[in-house]
């Protein structure tokens, strides 16, 4: 058969990460980054697509180049990698997902992998008889 290359593909932008602009200055601030820097990564990681935001990844730039940049001041003893501050951002998301869905802050997130949750409702069904029950009557039979 037909194989596609096993080189050169490369993964869209936007799968690389983004976040909300205000987001990832509250993630920043949480690092105790000067506002100043924090506006300089944000407008070189700014896009529209097709809302406002941050990229982790852009043509010409990263999040990780530009972590690079910052110019650390010498008490500080161990600044955070790019990785470490980018983890930070993923957690003020969630902060913020959970306050909109009116979840409490300490709400855990558990990635099942795909197709998990499709497999949890077999087993639930093959267990409970009221379920089978009910998905056979949903499904006409």
């Amino acid at each position: 058969g037909l194989e596609p290359p096993g080189v050169g593909w490369h993964v869209a932008l936007e799968h690389h990460g983004s976040a909300d602009p205000a987001v990832f200055r509250e993630a920043m601030k949480r690092l105790e980054l000067p506002a100043e820097i924090v506006e300089a990564i944000t407008a070189e990681l700014l896009q529209q697509s097709p809302a406002e935001l941050v990229f982790k990844k852009r043509e010409n730039t990263s999040f990780k180049a530009e972590w690079g940049k910052i110019p650390w001041s010498a008490e500080r003893t161990r600044p955070p990698t790019a990785n470490e501050a980018w983890e930070e951002v993923v957690r003020a998301g969630h902060r913020q997902l959970f306050h909109t869905l009116g979840l409490p802050a300490s709400t855990a997130v558990v990635d099942l992998g795909a197709g998990a949750m499709h497999r949890a409702w077999e087993q639930m069904l093959q267990l409970d008889p009221v379920a089978r029950e009910t998905e056979a009557q949903a499904e006409g039979m």
